[in-house]
């Protein structure tokens, strides 16, 4: 990552509160919420490095967590479909 940009726990600090809103208001569940923006950050620590501009780490991780989100949505989708997962309604 450019040195102009936030460190990984940075950006933590400074977005976790904002992405677990962003994806409780897309996912309903807030027992979700945790392990979703926990994945979010995961994802972003093999990849922020690769960022061209520091400054857009915000809509760089709000990104992530929409399309995370999107993705665990489909999957409870098919849970529910399949009748594999009861507590997936």
């Amino acid at each position: 990552m450019a040195s102009a940009g936030p460190s990984l726990d940075e950006a933590f600090r400074l977005h976790a509160r904002y992405l677990a809103f962003i994806v409780l208001r897309l996912v309903g569940r807030g027992e979700e919420v945790e392990d979703l923006v926990h994945d979010v950050f995961l994802e972003a620590a093999r990849s922020l490095e690769r960022l061209r501009n520091p400054n857009a780490v915000k809509a760089y991780l709000t990104t992530i967590a929409v399309r995370r989100a999107q993705r665990h949505l489909l999957r409870r989708r098919l849970r529910a479909a399949l009748g594999l997962d009861a507590d997936y309604d």
